[in-house]
């Protein structure tokens, strides 16, 4: 998808971008970690959000990290990423055994 195809993106085809980048997160760590080296390792959500970061810029053009949300109950919190074309924000977690 060229960049300029991506600024006139459907609310719902951008989401299923969103969807379609966030199924295939596993198999591009996957293949970023070759069995010949380290190339990559995943330590920590920011990690997460670094390669997340990286696949969502392949797609949409207005990507932005770290946004303030309005306050809940007095609370200031930020998204990871606020995508303006789509008008979709992603929080990205990490997940491990021991959160079951």
């Amino acid at each position: 998808m060229t960049a300029e195809a991506t600024r006139t993106l459907k609310e719902s085809d951008a989401v299923s971008i969103v969807r379609v980048i966030c199924r295939r997160f596993h198999a591009v760590v996957v293949q970023l970690q070759s069995q010949q080296r380290q190339a990559l390792q995943i330590n920590n959500e920011y990690d997460v959000q670094d390669i997340l970061h990286a696949l969502l810029e392949l797609h949409f053009n207005n990507v932005r990290a770290k946004q303030p949300t309005p306050s809940f109950r007095g609370e200031l919190s930020r998204t990871d990423f606020l995508l303006k074309n789509g008008q979709i924000v992603v929080e990205a977690k990490i997940t491990r055994a021991t959160l079951a």
